[in-house]
């Protein structure tokens, strides 16, 4: 787990809606069942919305009941799609590069205030080791 805070790049910047070099909080959370990853989350959270951010505990509390305790959101924007991993996202996720990933992009807003900006890559394997995904209904025409 990483949190720190960082400068507003121009990417950032426009994610948030904060002045190039202004201060933007960020945290980047592997998120396991029984051991196994299951989520990389890659998130960037707008200070003025999320005051403490950096100072919660995430492995007792997500980042998500967090913010939304505290910044409770009105409208999302949500981007979904099938990626292949970086070499860094596959080596956090232990998985291969070959092995897609779902990515959900999200960008959160309290009224006109961004809060936060995420992206977070789930690998599409079963949780648990050895056993097959579910079996999907075969629909036949007729």
């Amino acid at each position: 787990m990483i949190k720190d805070e960082t400068r507003a790049t121009p990417e950032i910047a426009e994610a948030l809606r904060l002045e190039l070099g202004q201060p933007a909080y960020h945290s980047l959370i592997v998120h396991s069942e029984n051991e196994i990853p299951v989520q990389l989350e890659d998130r960037f959270v707008n200070p003025a919305a999320a005051p403490g951010y950096l100072d919660q505990d995430f492995t007792s509390i997500t980042p998500n009941s967090f913010l939304s305790s505290i910044t409770p959101w009105t409208d999302a924007e949500h981007e979904i799609e099938a990626v292949l991993p970086a070499v860094w996202e596959a080596r956090l996720l232990a998985i291969s590069r070959a092995d897609p990933c779902l990515m959900i992009r999200r960008r959160t807003f309290a009224g006109e205030r961004v809060v936060t900006d995420s992206a977070a890559a789930d690998p599409r394997r079963p949780l648990s080791p050895g056993k097959p995904p579910a079996r999907r209904p075969k629909l036949t025409k007729g």
